[in-house]
């Protein structure tokens, strides 16, 4: 038998799942199959319920103007500051959002 997974595992588990669903539903839209679509976006809805609430663009615009300032990154800062901002909003932020947000402020 296995070991019981932790809080932090399950969360990412979860997180995973929700990612897999919105792009299974997106893709089924370009594909004209919408009732396919419509059935991913139940199981998202339902799996979102299980994740904490997430940051708001405006929030995480914040916590990067703020340590932006305090830590006076450019553009070749990418990988240092992503850092920081995964660590600042852990699951409450999902990577991808930080990323583009990141790079909008930075270029």
């Amino acid at each position: 038998m296995g070991r019981e997974l932790t809080d932090a595992e399950v969360l990412a588990i979860i997180q995973s799942e929700f990612k897999r669903r919105k792009e299974a539903a997106e893709e089924f839209v370009k594909g004209g199959r919408s009732e396919l679509a419509a059935s991913e976006m139940e199981e998202a809805e339902i799996l979102v319920t299980f994740l904490p609430p997430q940051a708001s663009e405006s929030d995480i615009n914040s916590a990067i103007d703020e340590l932006a300032a305090a830590n006076s990154w450019a553009a070749t800062d990418f990988g240092a500051a992503m850092k920081l901002l995964k660590e600042s909003f852990g699951s409450s932020a999902d990577g991808a959002l930080l990323s583009k947000l990141l790079r909008e402020k930075l270029n």
